[in-house]
């Protein structure tokens, strides 16, 4: 064997494994790096915050369009501004389990995730309809465009709600075992004794 050989397959074998390799790892890790990039990038506040509005922004698409088909179909742009309402909802709680929060779930049950996000978003949506109603009835702008204004509107607090109470872990509570343990390091530091 020279320098040079190094016992791996040369020429159109070499060319071959690399192919079957690479069309292996492709497909499966394609799947994956999204959420891991997203992990990896949204441990900053603000960072969280400008992947939570992306993910928001992909919201518009089934929001709008289920809103589109329901006016369109005849509905008052009230009730069909809350049944689109809920398909942006279950999109974008899909997509923020899954890309952004995926370390941060494992302190809450999904259907409690679920109700609070939920709730979180229709609480936002009781925000958002009078301001829809102003833009489009007071203003006289298009619905759709009084959408888009009151979604940017409410996106701030909207993010820092679903963080603070969907997302972070809940503290730990000080039990009788914690009171025990600091009033026994009192005693045995000396502090809390009258000397």
């Amino acid at each position: 064997m020279t320098l040079f050989e190094t016992g791996a397959p040369q020429g159109a074998d070499a060319a071959e494994a690399t192919a079957e390799a690479t069309t292996e790892a492709a497909p499966q890790e394609g799947f994956r790096f999204p959420g891991r990039l997203a992990t990896l990038h949204a441990s900053a506040p603000w960072a969280r915050m400008l992947l939570f509005g992306l993910i928001g922004l992909t919201g518009f698409l089934p929001n709008l369009l289920g809103l589109h088909l329901l006016t369109v179909a005849g509905l008052h742009y009230v009730p069909a501004e809350i049944a689109a309402n809920q398909l942006g909802v279950l999109w974008n709680f899909l997509l923020i389990e899954h890309l952004l929060f995926r370390d941060r779930r494992r302190h809450r049950h999904w259907a409690d995730r679920v109700a609070r996000f939920a709730l979180l978003a229709n609480a936002d949506l009781l925000l958002r309809i009078p301001l829809i109603a102003l833009f489009a009835g007071v203003l006289h702008l298009g619905v759709l465009h009084a959408t888009v204004i009151a979604l940017l509107t409410t996106f701030v607090l909207r993010f820092a709600a679903t963080e603070a109470l969907v997302y972070l872990p809940r503290k730990a509570r000080k039990g009788p075992e914690s009171r025990k343990s600091r009033k026994s390091r009192e005693r045995h530091s000396g502090e809390g004794t009258d000397a």
